[in-house]
């Protein structure tokens, strides 16, 4: 029997799957492990059609007429997986190792598109449709395990991990521990006072230019994106130079957040090699923005690619 593989990338479905009782292997190509994940949310939305049709009371001869033999006997066998993919997350947990993923059933989320005319957020909309039916262009084209649902982000509390008064924010699921081992690494430093967070926001702020109109999702959308402090390390236009310093700088102009005075207010300024990019960049392997090419540099910004 030929084994599937799955890519490095996406581990933790690679392990969800392995639970369920698949012969899967990591490694591989990405369309693979896509494929497999939409297999897995196909698989769930039958099982609850299955769990609707026994509370209703319907026996097991009307359900393989109402929803088909073979997501009958799945359901059965789905019980038994259950509990070995209850047992290989407490197996994880117990060695260290990120825990084991459900894939969703469902995705829904709010976005909005920027006006480059207006200068603001318009044509918000809500979104909710079937897990199965996230398009690519609904994945991040960095790394597909992160999406615009809402159901593929995690809560960070920084709370929990040295920080009592930064409230809470989202990133994608794949990323939330990295994060929050990032900020503990932060806290441990000592060096840099953490006073905000922000994660996950979909929205259309990038790209091309329709009618006035972005058009593609910025890495905030996908969960893969935080900005850090943003009224001390604003985001700055007319700024195509490197490396960044307090003369450089000056030069630019101040686009969003707080002006960006690591000299006079080192403890809440994002510097190369301080302690938030050491975090990020060497813990995480996010880019922080203060390192793109072009004419914007975003001070408060890590992400996969730095945009």
């Amino acid at each position: 029997m030929t084994v599937p593989r799955v890519p490095l990338a996406g581990r933790w479905a690679c392990a969800a799957l392995v639970a369920w009782g698949g012969g899967i292997a990591c490694g591989g190509s990405s369309q693979a492990a896509l494929e497999l994940e939409r297999e897995m949310a196909r698989e769930q939305a039958a099982a609850v059609a299955v769990s609707e049709a026994q509370s209703a009371g319907v026996g097991i001869a009307e359900q393989r007429a109402v929803v088909g033999a073979d997501v009958v006997g799945r359901t059965v066998a789905r019980a038994d997986a259950e509990v070995r993919a209850e047992h290989a997350m407490t197996t994880a947990a117990e060695v260290g190792a990120e825990p084991v993923r459900v894939v969703p059933t469902a995705c829904s989320y709010r976005t909005y598109q920027w006006s480059t005319v207006e200068r603001r957020a318009v044509n918000r909309r809500s979104v909710s449709k079937a897990y199965a039916d996230v398009t690519d262009e609904e994945r991040s084209p960095d790394d597909p395990r992160c999406t615009v649902c809402s159901e593929d982000q995690v809560r960070v509390d920084p709370a929990a991990h040295g920080w009592p008064d930064v409230a809470p924010f989202d990133v994608c699921w794949a990323y939330a521990r990295p994060v929050a081992r990032a900020l503990e690494a932060i806290a441990e430093d000592g060096a840099f006072r953490l006073l905000e967070v922000t994660g996950y926001r979909p929205g259309q702020t990038r790209g091309a230019i329709v009618n006035g109109n972005r058009t593609e999702w910025s890495n905030h959308s996908f969960g893969t994106a935080v900005d850090i402090n943003a009224d001390y390390n604003g985001l700055y236009r007319n700024c195509n130079v490197l490396p960044l310093d307090t003369q450089r700088i000056a030069s630019c102009t101040l686009g969003v957040g707080g002006a960006w005075r690591p000299d006079s207010q080192p403890d809440v300024s994002v510097v190369r090699d301080g302690a938030v990019y050491r975090a990020f960049v060497e813990g995480v392997g996010w880019l922080w923005g203060g390192e793109i090419a072009g004419n914007t540099k975003d001070l408060m910004h890590f992400s996969l690619t730095g945009y």
